[in-house]
């Protein structure tokens, strides 16, 4: 008897697929589609060049408006033209530069500097009201107005020569604070250690995994900075508004100041409209005042009011965390600066037999260490090359952003500059107790002593700790080493202001960890004097990065790298304020693997 075939046996050959052919029409209809669809993208930007915004025509007697609303960020790389969109996010340098142009350019009878949504870090806030002191040099008048004023705004207000607030306006003067978020109550619960090591007890950024609050050595260093914070704040306005510091001091404590009262404190001038404020510059024969915007304004050349000629000094920009390789972007601090990317910039500086010297623009809080010596060395050999590297500090030049930055001609900072912060940390987190809870059970074979040492699943020994601490403590004394080259001390008195504290630009200044204090334009002045420039004489900034092309952007590099930034770039945008922050401990949380060095100062301080 035959046996029964199973039913769903199958048969020893399979038939093969049936070949796909292509006819010839089909292959030239697939041609004819791609082409129409690259004829019509062409035709669409084509279009929005012919109707995006060109350079404006500036009447005579006109007023600029700035209109200040939104983050002001250092440098904004990718300038993506779509047409008839305007997403670019203004720079501190775009600011910096109208006010520049608007004293030198003829056209321009005043400044009206409106506020609004105004998110600015503090050493920038003193590089704008640094900008409004010059700006009145000229003779002309800027008025501020607003609906209502920050803490911050009002800073920045206070240097102009009027200000102004919109009826039932308030100035909110409640001061500022500093917080910090910690998570040991919660990896406790979830049964995960951390365990870390620090260089040394100011050095308090993994704090926020092994304590439940603040160290003594954290509140110390948190209240330096917010006392030097609170001083210039409260003596720049005082001395501005006429009044006594004390009388501002006592402020603060009556927070947020509404209408009639802020005039009798001597905080307003008036209560306006914008409007209003705007025909204060209108001559008694004119019918209307006319009024030129920021966003147009920008796109005037410096060149066409005489501005940004001679010889060339570049403008070169590290803003954001310090990272291994290529630039990307980061949920905390957005863009971050990848020591090869940055290395590159710096070469290609070294390169431009144009450029005379260097003003090195540093707004970051650290990161990598090993990205931090790749671009430590890379501004060596600029030094080398015989061109002077001039270092402007923003709001943030701490840990490795001090690093990158030690070994440079010169170092200027604002007195509300963070800096300092020399000192590094590694570790890993122990996920045994997690792992038991949800029953995962990972089993590891090894051949030699420490092949598991960076596992997570089990807690580090205390012999592997001493093992990782001198790996550490060896990075360490070449950071004290370099640092100590730069500021001519030996390494043991740098290690007495180091051990990862954080110092305010004013403080730091005492300390010896910066040559002068002062903003963007006295870095360039001082480059411009160690380049042997006459200080009478315009220079022209060259600016890097370069500013990527329509196709690099859209584009993007090569494989999926591209995605991964752009995704994180979304999130970054949408997330509020404080959930960034938690998601920036997070990618933290999952890089601090193989006891990887950071170089990167304890928290990110807001005025608030």
């Amino acid at each position: 008897m035959t046996p029964r075939k199973n039913a769903m046996e199958l048969p020893e050959t399979m038939p093969a697929p049936p070949e796909r052919r292509y006819s010839g029409s089909g292959r030239r209809w697939l041609v004819r589609i791609i082409v129409i669809v690259v004829i019509l993208f062409l035709i669409w930007i084509w279009i929005g060049s012919i109707f995006s915004p060109k350079i404006p025509k500036v009447k005579d007697g006109s007023v600029l408006v700035m209109s200040n609303y939104g983050p002001i960020v250092e440098y904004n790389r990718n300038m993506l033209p779509v047409p008839f969109v305007h997403t670019n996010r203004e720079t501190l340098l775009d600011m910096l530069f109208s006010l520049k142009k608007a004293a030198a350019d003829e056209r321009i009878r005043g400044v009206v500097f409106k506020f609004g949504l105004f998110s600015v870090g503090m050493a920038q806030a003193q590089d704008i009201r640094d900008e409004i002191l010059l700006y009145k040099k000229s003779g002309k008048k800027i008025y501020a107005f607003a609906s209502a004023y920050s803490m911050v705004d009002y800073f920045i207000a206070s240097a102009c020569d009027k200000v102004f607030l919109m009826p039932q306006g308030m100035v909110d003067l409640r001061g500022a604070m500093i917080s910090k978020t910690y998570y040991k109550g919660l990896l406790d619960k979830l049964g995960i250690k951390a365990e870390f090591i620090r260089i040394e007890n100011y050095k308090t950024a993994p704090t926020v995994y092994t304590e439940y609050e603040m160290t003594s050595y954290d509140r110390e260093q948190r209240g330096a900075i917010l006392d030097t914070f609170v001083e210039v704040m409260t003596g720049s306005i005082a001395e501005s508004r006429g009044i006594q510091k004390t009388a501002v001091l006592n402020m603060l404590d009556t927070g947020i100041i509404f209408g009639q009262s802020a005039r009798k404190d001597k905080l307003i001038d008036d209560f306006l409209h914008l409007d209003q404020v705007i025909n204060l510059f209108k001559n008694k024969n004119e019918k209307e005042q006319s009024i030129v915007n920021d966003r147009d304004y920008r796109r005037i050349p410096a060149e066409e009011v005489g501005l940004n000629e001679g010889p060339a000094i570049a403008l070169v920009y590290a803003s954001g965390a310090i990272t291994d390789g290529e630039d990307s972007t980061d949920f905390q601090s957005g863009e971050t600066i990848g020591g090869d990317t940055l290395a590159e910039q710096l070469h290609e500086a070294k390169r431009d037999s144009r450029i005379k010297a260097v003003v090195f623009r540093v707004d970051s809080p650290g990161g990598s260490g090993t990205a931090s010596e790749v671009i430590l060395r890379a501004v060596q050999e600029l030094r080398e090359a015989g061109k002077p590297v001039v270092v402007s500090m923003g709001n943030v030049a701490a840990s490795g952003g001090y690093y990158i930055s030690c070994l440079a001609d010169k170092i200027l900072a604002q007195p509300t500059t963070i800096t300092g912060s020399i000192g590094i940390f590694a570790g890993k987190f122990d996920m045994s107790g997690f792992y038991s809870k949800i029953g995962i059970n990972k089993q590891i074979l090894k051949r030699g002593k420490y092949a598991d040492i960076f596992t997570e699943t089990r807690p580090v020994t205390k012999d592997e700790m001493t093992l990782v601490y001198n790996y550490i403590n060896d990075f360490y004394q070449g950071f004290l080493a370099h640092v100590a080259e730069g500021r001519g001390k030996s390494p043991s008195d740098i290690d007495k202001i180091g051990r990862g504290r954080v110092w305010s630009g004013s403080d730091a200044l005492k300390v010896g960890l910066v040559d002068e204090l002062g903003g963007i334009n006295t870095a360039v002045e001082t480059a411009k004097k160690l380049a042997k420039i006459k200080p009478e004489q315009q220079v022209r900034l060259i600016l890097y990065p370069k500013r990527k092309s329509f196709f690099e952007i859209l584009f993007g590099g090569e494989g999926d790298e591209t995605v991964k930034i752009s995704e994180d770039a979304f999130y970054a945008r949408i997330l509020p304020e404080e959930f960034r922050e938690a998601a920036g401990s997070l990618r933290l949380f999952a890089n601090a693997k193989n006891f990887q060095i950071f170089a990167m100062m304890p928290y990110i301080l807001r005025v608030e």
